[in-house]
């Protein structure tokens, strides 16, 4: 998982974020507005599959909120590895980057 932390409230930065994910053409599967988290796929090559990652918005501080990506893995297992904030991953490290503010 790969996060960023960036400013405004945390229903702000989920609205943008959602808004942002329709300008770059990803697919939401589920959106959970009270738990500001969703499911989306996006095509990042034109030959490869659609990928399918995991997003969420959380309180950071006063001023900020943090948004967190993960790429969705085969299997639970994984899935739940993926969760964990560890090394970067160069896929959602470009996802982040194509999905948070400015």
């Amino acid at each position: 998982m790969q996060r960023v932390r960036v400013p405004g409230s945390v229903e702000t930065v989920f609205a943008n974020v959602q808004t942002r994910l329709k300008e770059i053409g990803a697919s939401t599967h589920l959106v959970d507005p009270l738990s500001t988290t969703l499911l989306f796929g996006l095509d990042l090559d034109e030959r490869g599959p659609t990928q399918t990652f995991f997003l969420a918005v959380v309180h950071a501080d006063e001023d900020h909120s943090d948004i967190a990506v993960a790429r969705k893995r085969k299997g639970r297992r994984q899935d739940f590895h993926a969760m964990v904030v560890d090394e970067p991953d160069p896929v959602e490290s470009q996802v982040l980057g194509m999905v948070a503010p400015p």
